[in-house]
């Protein structure tokens, strides 16, 4: 997943490993099921491009409970701060942005960059940004990841708010909306999430019951 989604390079290295262990980053409280590391990093003092980048994508030993698409997930979300981290330093550096060219990109991450927070930049552009192709990413790996059995007790089991009209009937099962949702767990403390999720009522429902659902409610073995 990690080489179809970002490429492959000789000089830009990622580990994955598991720790035991992840102490969290103010202002959360709560151990993160991962974070990601650089370990090194040259820069030509000419261009300003990386030479050399190693990072290790640390994964929280207690995140192994959980279902594989929620795993997955979490190695993505890993992975995109280690491919920002490349993109940064030159943006015509590791595989293209789908949906946007290396200018383009440049001048989000320059926005993105000088007015965030630099604890939560990263959060932040996968907020207003990334969320489509992580779905997109969900959504290509999912029957890899959970049974079909599963798909169909979802399907049949449960319902959400309508956020058209959230005072109206309950709407079904819908794997756009989950794909979205699960893919803004771990953004919950961007301002992004705050102002469009957390602030609404019927969507912060929402993605709290689609985040557990598909955290707990999936199996945690992959598909052969």
């Amino acid at each position: 997943m990690f080489v179809d989604t970002f490429g492959n390079s000789e000089n830009m290295h990622v580990q994955f490993k598991i720790v035991d262990n992840i102490p969290p980053t103010p202002p959360s409280t709560t151990e993160p099921n991962g974070v990601t590391k650089t370990r090194a990093l040259s820069v030509n003092p000419t261009t300003g491009e990386i030479v050399k980048y190693n990072a290790v994508i640390e994964i929280n030993k207690s995140n192994m409970g959980v279902s594989s698409i929620s795993l997955a997930k979490t190695i993505l979300h890993e992975s995109i701060h280690a491919y920002l981290t490349v993109k940064q330093y030159g943006c015509n550096q590791g595989t293209p942005l789908e949906g946007y060219d290396d200018v383009e990109l440049s001048e989000l991450l320059n926005i993105y960059f000088s007015t965030a927070c630099p604890a939560q930049s990263d959060h932040e552009f996968m907020f207003d940004s990334l969320l489509p192709i992580m779905s997109e990413i969900l959504a290509d790996i999912k029957d890899d990841l959970i049974p079909l059995s599963h798909q169909q007790s979802a399907e049949e089991d449960y319902t959400f708010i309508d956020e058209n009209n959230p005072t109206g009937t309950e709407v079904p099962w819908d794997w756009s909306q989950f794909y979205k949702y699960l893919s803004m767990a771990g953004l919950q403390n961007s301002n992004a999430f705050k102002n469009n999720i957390e602030n609404t009522p019927s969507k912060f429902e929402n993605y709290n019951s689609y985040k557990d659902i598909g955290i707990l409610g999936f199996s945690n073995e992959c598909n052969d």
